[in-house]
């Protein structure tokens, strides 16, 4: 049994063996998960929004209520500047200008947002683990990501009616900054079709600099029953480049690769690059095929 707030880490000598593990263990429709790929398994949970802040240096202090003003700042000014200058420029109408909307479009486009990204797939979070080659010829280590959004759906709930009615901290704002939800997203898919195909959602994530940390806020505050599932398991794999590029070729097979990832001009380049350099790394089978393809006559 495991506690509500418990990040579980498992191990994998490979990632074989976690595709193998999530085939059996995470692809399924009796529970609900959201899955987040790593290239490096020493990352947190961040969103761009604290990272962004931490650039600046406005989160280097020891004072947690300092760092949640200093976010919620960044936060608000972000977006109203945003929100301005997409009108302005005719980029998006007012009338469809509500906050979570102009969060997803500019994230896309690259605006530091409170929101991270999640896949339904535990596929495409294997995939995005993959994506960035091995640095050097040692061996990486890489991390997928699973949290349960049934238990977290359990934790916001407790949060809002059963903690924040016995807290006495006014206005509302305040109390809702002091202890927030941690919110699922659900994407608008009309302005963003990656997300579509990338099974995407997003968690809110808009006052504390990692979800680890909003986990162990709520340890303070909730009490913790026992559950027989944690609320997130972290699986942290070994993987070298060859198989790296070993994985990405079954994943293909699957069609989970950049073409159908990213149904854009960026998607079909990436695709392109992706293929030919695997092509050349892997001529006995790849390369002569392509030139009996399109050269023999």
């Amino acid at each position: 049994m495991f506690k509500f707030n418990y990040v579980l880490e498992r191990k994998f000598d490979s990632g074989r063996k976690l595709l193998d593990y999530i085939t059996v263990g995470s692809a399924n429709r009796k529970i609900d998960f959201g899955f987040r790929g790593h290239s490096n398994s020493s990352w947190e949970l961040e969103t761009s929004l604290s990272r962004y802040v931490s650039n600046m240096g406005i989160l280097n202090t020891s004072s947690n209520q300092r760092k949640k003003h200093s976010l919620s700042l960044a936060s608000k000014k972000l977006l109203a500047e945003f929100k301005k200058s997409l009108i302005i420029n005719n980029g998006l109408a007012k009338e469809r200008s509500e906050d979570i909307d102009v969060w997803q479009y500019g994230q896309h486009y690259g605006l530091p947002s409170p929101l991270l990204d999640w896949s339904y797939s535990p596929f495409v979070a294997l995939f995005f683990a993959l994506l960035e080659p091995n640095k050097t010829s040692q061996t990486s280590s890489r991390a997928v990501w699973q949290i349960d959004l049934d238990i977290l759906e359990h934790l916001n709930r407790g949060l809002v009616n059963d903690f924040r009615p016995t807290v006495n901290i006014s206005p509302k704002s305040k109390l809702e900054q002091a202890y927030p939800e941690l919110e699922v997203i659900y994407p608008n898919f009309h302005n963003n079709p990656r997300i579509a195909f990338q099974q995407g959602l997003f968690i809110k994530n808009e006052y504390f600099p990692t979800i680890e940390r909003w986990l162990y806020m709520i340890t303070q505050v909730l009490p913790m029953n026992a559950s027989e599932r944690p609320t997130i398991e972290k699986y942290v794999f070994d993987c070298n480049e060859k198989q790296r590029l070993e994985l990405l070729d079954i994943l293909d097979k699957m069609n989970v690769n950049y073409r159908t990832l990213f149904p854009d001009i960026h998607g079909a380049v990436q695709a392109a690059i992706d293929q030919t350099v695997r092509s050349f790394l892997n001529p006995e089978v790849k390369m002569i095929g392509f030139l009996k393809e399109n050269f023999d006559n």
